[in-house]
């Protein structure tokens, strides 16, 4: 338990993360060769040299991709020249910490090896890194920067759009899968703790929500249409 406690922070303060995003399980490798999202005929070889002179090669393919792309939410996938994937790790909980709240991060994907940092995401088909808006579809969350003063006017705007970040966070967290359901305030504990701390005295977290918009917290549902968990995880009625 301690060192669960620990988690988010060893992943706040690493120099970088690597993150086996394509490994289904702690026993199954993450090294092996990945395949390319495009066509052979979608490629060129560019050769290139190193300060030594020693030739090697840059395979590049022309991509176009906008922000009013098509979005298919059920498997992450740009319906475009180029596609994300939802990876198996993105179907974790325990790992929406680990992909948040590090700084840097080289994710080992199925078809690509990809850098994320707070600035924006990069990776071998993205050379300049991907510019558009891809927000919480891909993850990309970065947890909100430093908030304004109380009394500063932008407060107000701040606060809204930082709720709706961590509402955007709570619904993909929810989505996600654990093993044990008792994990399931444990394993965001560390994001919460975050806005927490931004939030400061203004605000009071409760049980999964917050106690400014508490009764708007409420409005939620499933969209299964039903609840999994086994009976004495549900209140006693008396």
């Amino acid at each position: 338990m301690e060192e669960i406690a620990k988690m988010s922070s060893i992943y706040k303060h690493a120099l970088v993360t690597i993150c086996a995003s394509s490994a289904a399980s702690a026993t199954e490798g993450f090294m092996q060769p990945r395949r390319s999202i495009f066509t052979d005929d979608q490629v060129f070889e560019f050769p290139c040299y190193d300060e030594d002179g020693i030739e090697s090669s840059i395979f590049m393919a022309h991509v176009s991709v906008t922000t009013e792309s098509k979005f298919d939410e059920e498997e992450w996938r740009f319906m475009g020249d180029s596609q994300v994937v939802r990876e198996p790790l993105d179907k974790r909980g325990w790992a929406l910490q680990e992909q948040l709240l590090s700084t840097r991060a080289l994710i080992f994907k199925r078809n690509q090896l990809q850098w994320k940092c707070r600035g924006v995401p990069d990776g071998e088909h993205w050379i300049d890194g991907y510019d558009g808006d891809l927000s919480a579809q891909t993850l990309a969350l970065p947890i909100q920067p430093a908030a304004p003063r109380e009394d500063d006017g932008s407060w107000s705007t701040w606060k809204s759009q930082a709720k709706r970040t961590y509402d955007a966070i709570v619904e993909e967290y929810s989505a996600r899968g654990l093993s044990m359901k008792s994990d399931r305030p444990l394993a965001i504990s560390g994001i919460v703790r975050e806005f927490a701390e931004m939030f400061g005295n203004a605000d009071q977290y409760v049980a999964g929500l917050w106690a400014s918009d508490f009764p708007q917290g409420l409005l939620w549902m499933s969209r299964s249409g039903y609840c999994n968990c086994r009976k004495e995880y549900r209140p006693t009625v008396l």
